[in-house]
Order: structure tokens, then sequence, then C-alpha cells
């Protein structure tokens, strides 16, 4: 279904009256806040403090006045603190102080990532400086992730067509940094256009072995564990991290932020995102989003009905669930607190598409151990377990059954014939055990 939106050049969408920025975009601990209601804030400017260990910075997507602070609803029904943002329309920066390229040092560099709060955007969210604070391990290859291979979204496409040049220098900045061997992008068969665009780029570089390699269209082939097998033939055990066996893997827009970063100061405050499904209509495309934009506005502003839609913020397949049919449109008096909630479930820095689907009415039954999940597993796992504890209530249990290897892919559940809500009860045992 990618053929609804590929191609389309990126479209810059108007900034939000209110922006809901999360403190909660990352793998680990929130980030505190810096800011009191009634202060006035810049755009770009910090507002969210890094805890200690894993975490990251958060900035202001506008300029404006901080209306509230407190709970807000994402995504799959999470509950995270956040800062709501009444956008004065002046987009006033805050002072950006680019690096000096000429006397950058790996240090340097990771200190900039860190401030400009940049995460893993391919949907992980890791903190992309933890991630290339290697220590003492040498780092042998940088695998650029452009595979994107859920079906409907094309925002990378669009990304990597539209800034290749940006993409392939900061290929070479951050493989001089981390003084690995090689770099490699790494794209799926159907996007081998794209080689042509970035051949004339690479050939420039010199210093960093940079190359380009054409996979396989499949799925979930942009998973970090699987995409480091296809290109480097290394199988990274489940109990390990990649950065463990010399490699490391950013995703294509990753590496672009990183490049606004350096270069400019910027903080990670925008993204690219694929609109698309039947229900979009002819809204489809892929557009430039302020992250803390609130899913109601996307709507409005592009003209969706989304009367008779599930919407999904993310893939089809492991995207989560913004709204039901019914949830998006004007409310009853018993469901207005649902419409207000799905109206404000804001983008966070790993969506990367709005998807409006059909509604279906799937019926659920037991597991007829089919052995189908187990089979399509790109982890080896046994998901029919998860779903047993599950409904056992013994999610405690999940861990001995190897659920921190999960990739919540949801092939399982796709593949199931008695369509048993086997990423439910993965996503339930995952939220237990952190």
């Amino acid at each position: 279904m990618k053929r609804l939106t590929r191609g389309m050049a990126i479209q810059t969408l108007p900034a939000p009256e209110v922006c809901y920025v999360s403190l909660s975009q990352h793998i680990g601990r929130p980030a505190s806040p810096m800011v009191r209601v009634g202060d006035r804030v810049l755009m770009y400017q910090p507002i969210g403090r890094a805890a200690e260990g894993l975490s990251a910075m958060v900035h202001s997507p506008v300029s404006g006045t901080v209306e509230a602070i407190g709970p807000l609803k994402l995504a799959g029904g999470r509950t995270a603190e956040g800062i709501t943002i009444r956008n004065d329309g002046r987009d006033e920066p805050y002072v950006l102080t680019p690096l000096d390229l000429g006397h950058l040092t790996t240090q340097r560099l990771t200190d900039a990532i860190a401030r400009a709060g940049i995460v893993g955007m391919g949907g992980a969210q890791f903190p992309t400086a933890v991630k290339y604070a290697s220590g003492d391990r040498c780092i042998d290859t940088l695998i650029i992730n452009g595979m994107e291979c859920e079906p409907y979204l094309t925002a990378d496409y669009a990304l990597m067509a539209a800034r290749a040049e940006a993409i392939v220098r900061a290929m070479a900045l951050v493989g001089s940094q981390l003084h690995v061997k090689r770099a490699v992008l790494a794209i799926e068969h159907q996007n081998r256009d794209l080689v042509k665009t970035f051949t004339p780029y690479i050939e420039e570089v010199r210093g960093v072995n940079l190359s380009i390699r054409v996979l396989a269209d499949g799925y979930p082939q942009g998973s970090e564990l699987q995409l480091i097998r296809y290109v480097t033939g290394i199988e990274v055990p489940k109990n390990k991290l990649p950065r463990d066996y010399g490699v490391v893997v950013t995703n294509v827009a990753t590496l672009n932020a990183i490049w606004e970063a350096v270069t400019e100061g910027r903080p990670l405050v925008r993204r690219i995102l694929t609109v698309s499904g039947p229900g979009a209509g002819e809204a489809a495309g892929n557009y430039e989003v302020r992250i803390g934009t609130p899913v109601g506005h996307i709507i409005r502003t592009l003209g969706i009905d989304a009367t008779d839609c599930n919407v999904i913020l993310g893939g089809p397949m492991m995207g989560q669930p913004v709204a039901a049919p019914g949830d998006l449109t004007e409310p009853a008096a018993a469901s207005a607190q649902q419409f207000v909630e799905s109206e404000q479930t804001p983008l966070t820095k790993g969506s990367s598409g709005l998807l409006f689907l059909p509604a279906r009415d799937y019926h659920t039954t037991h597991c007829i151990n089919c052995g189908y999940c187990a089979e399509v597993c790109p982890m080896h796992l046994r998901p029919m377990r998860f779903a047993e504890l599950a409904r056992r209530g013994r999610a405690d249990k999940m861990g001995a059954e190897g659920i921190d290897a999960c990739l919540v892919c949801a092939a399982c559940e796709y593949a199931c014939p008695a369509r048993v809500p086997l990423i439910s009860a993965i996503r339930e045992g995952k939220a237990r055990r952190r």
C-alpha cells in the first residue's frame, strides 16, 4: 500500500494552535519539566531536562505560553506527563549554536546530539547519544536503516529522496567520529531507484568507506537485529547489544536530525509523517509536522472524515490505536471525555505514520495450537505462551518465555487464524516487567 504516497513530495503542515509535548518520547526515564505554567517559551527552547541515565531532552516546537503541565493521553491508551503550549503564531526562535566542524570531536558530537534530544526515529526512540557512547568498544560497522518495511509508510523514502546529500554527509560525519571501518546505507529493493540519488554524493566522500546495500523486500526487515544479520552476517544474541559486536544501527531520519543539530544547532522538534490509508482519501501524503501536534489538528487541517475509521499512529503492524470508529466524530455526552482525549493525542519523535484504516469487527477465539505464530516469529519465540500467561494473569512468567527479545512486530497476530489478541498480551507483559 506504499503506492498511495510513494513519490509524493514532502509538504509542510501548519503548526497547531496548541501543542501537547510529552516528556516521555524516548526509552528510559521521562524528562523533568524545566518550565512552569504561565511561562513564555521560544521555539527550540529546552522545556524538559533529561533524567540521569537513559533519557532525552525535550524542546518546544513553537513559541507561546505554557498552559498546563500534567498527564497526557498518548496513542495506545498510555498516559505520560507532558507540557501543553499555546502557540502564539510567531515561531520566535531560541538562540541556536551550530558546531564548528573543523574542531569536532566524538565527545562534542555526542554532547550536541544529547542537547538536541535526538532519539531513534524509526519507532524505537532509543536516545542516540547513549547508543553512540561506545566506551572502549570498537565500532566496526555503522548501518543506516532506510528499510521502512511497514506497509503504507513512505516518510523515510520521501526524506531520502529530498535530503540525500544531508544524509550522506551525516553518514560520513558520524562514521568518522565513531571511527568505523565502514558505513552502509540499507534500502529495500522496491526503493532501489534511490541508489542513483545517493551515489553522486557518496562518491564525493573521502576518508570514510560508504556504500549502499539493497536488500530484499520483506517484513520485519527493518528490525535492528534482522538488519544486522542481513548486512553483516552477525547473529546478535537476544541478551546482547549490537555495539557489543561492533555494530551501530541508525535510522535515516535520526541521521538527518543529527545533521541539523550539528550544522544549525536545531533540536528535534519536527519530523516527516506519512498520512495514509483508505480513509485518508486525497489527503494522503508525506508531511513535515511539529512534534506535539494533536491528531485532531491533522484531521481538521487535511479535511479527513475519520467517522468510520480506526485511526492508528504508526504503521499497521507496530502502530498504536488513537481512536476507534466514532471517537473522532462529534461526541455524545457520554463519550465527551473519550472524544477530547482522542483529539488531543499528540505526535511524538517516533511517530512515522498516521493511518485511517477501515473499521473491522474481528471475532476472537481461543488459541487452536496451530503454531503459525511461532512459525513466523523472527526471534523464534512462542507468542501463544504470552497469550496464555496473560489470560491466566501470570505476566510475571513471561520473562522466562523470552518476552524481552520480542520485537512487537505483530507478525504473530497477523498470522493467527483465531485472531487471538497476542500483541495486547505482549504489551501488557512488557509494561509489567518495566
